[in-house]
């Protein structure tokens, strides 16, 4: 992750948003993702620079297709979180407490020694009454 995020800077994008010309909509998104880094803090501990410093190893995000129109894609993210890991387990916890709160169904499975977290959305209202 460390490597990814040094490449980034050297990638058409990244050089595109350090180009002076762009820093009015850099200062614009800025503005928004800090407002959107402060309610993360307030409810995980973290800002999202510091979410994004967690995984210090590999780190995999999936977007699957579902055959469910309600939620047609799930996505899947796995990090290594090295030296982070009690940080990164801080997190997780209170992400699913949050999702618990929010009605979502939390589980853990076991494959090939390790231990697997998912978080399924609640299902909404209309979807409830028509099982």
């Amino acid at each position: 992750m460390a490597e990814l995020r040094e490449a980034f800077g050297k990638t058409d994008f990244g050089r595109l948003i350090a180009d002076p010309a762009m820093k009015p909509l850099k200062d614009d998104v800025d503005a928004h993702l800090e407002k959107l880094s402060k309610d993360l803090k307030a409810k995980m501990g973290v800002t999202i620079g510091e979410l994004l410093s967690l995984p210090q190893g590999a780190a995999t995000i999936a977007v699957v297709g579902k055959t469910d129109p309600k939620m047609p894609v799930a996505l899947l993210v796995s990090a290594d979180a090295g030296k982070n890991a009690s940080t990164m387990t801080d997190v997780m916890m209170k992400s699913t407490e949050q999702a618990k709160q929010a009605d979502a169904k939390v589980g853990t499975e076991t494959f090939k020694g390790l231990t697997l977290h998912i978080i399924q959305p609640p299902r909404t209202a209309t979807s409830r009454t028509r099982r």
